[in-house]
């Protein structure tokens, strides 16, 4: 048996997006960022306990507990059984995750944009020769159709590949997580951003 070792060259840029594009198409009157699954995450919620129960739930929960737990029976001494003391502790819940689109498609534009300031040829991201209803030619000035680079494919097709031609850009991003709840209660998780969804009418 041979095992053979692939080695990749790997650019990793961090991005931080202020909005993204919305889905393509409506939901009633407004569109939204594309909706995955249901995804857990964690953020400080509070919880009333009874005096009386205060030792087992401390004891219960002691790794989700964020008070300081001397302070929580400093604030028990003197009280009935039956009133509550506030405790703030780690909860968790399920929020709506969002895909990210648009990212590829807005690096390859800017390096066609690029390649045309310098006169380069590349594929153009349509296989159509005129616009619909027109007699207007798609192609700018050194752009061609898509896949008609042929046997020495462009730098653009070399990048993003085609219909039927894998890309060699790949891209991923941490996931994305709809939320009620406000910005400081959420703890940070490794791979989940969280996003406010605004509607565009």
């Amino acid at each position: 048996m041979v095992i053979k070792w692939l080695i990749y060259d790997r650019l990793t840029v961090k991005v931080y997006a202020w909005f993204t594009k919305t889905l393509n198409g409506s939901n009633g009157s407004s569109s939204y960022l594309m909706k995955g699954g249901e995804v857990p995450y964690q953020y400080q919620g509070r919880t009333n306990v009874k005096v009386a129960e205060l030792e087992k739930f401390i004891s219960t929960n002691k790794n989700l507990i964020i008070n300081d737990c001397s302070e929580l029976r400093a604030k028990a001494e003197g009280k009935k059984d039956d009133e509550k003391i506030q405790v703030i502790i780690l909860k968790e819940e399920h929020g709506s995750s969002r895909i990210v689109k648009g990212i590829r498609g807005a690096i390859r534009h800017r390096i066609m944009e690029i390649l045309h300031q310098k006169g380069i040829p590349y594929c153009s991201p349509t296989m159509k020769e005129r616009f619909k209803g027109s007699n207007e030619p798609t192609l700018l000035t050194n752009e061609h159709l898509m896949g008609k680079c042929d046997e020495q494919p462009c730098s653009v097709r070399q990048l993003f590949g085609m219909l039927g031609e894998k890309s060699s850009i790949k891209v991923w991003s941490d996931v994305l997580v709809q939320t009620d709840k406000s910005k400081e209660n959420i703890t940070t998780q490794k791979g989940i951003s969280f996003v406010h969804v605004a509607t565009e009418n």
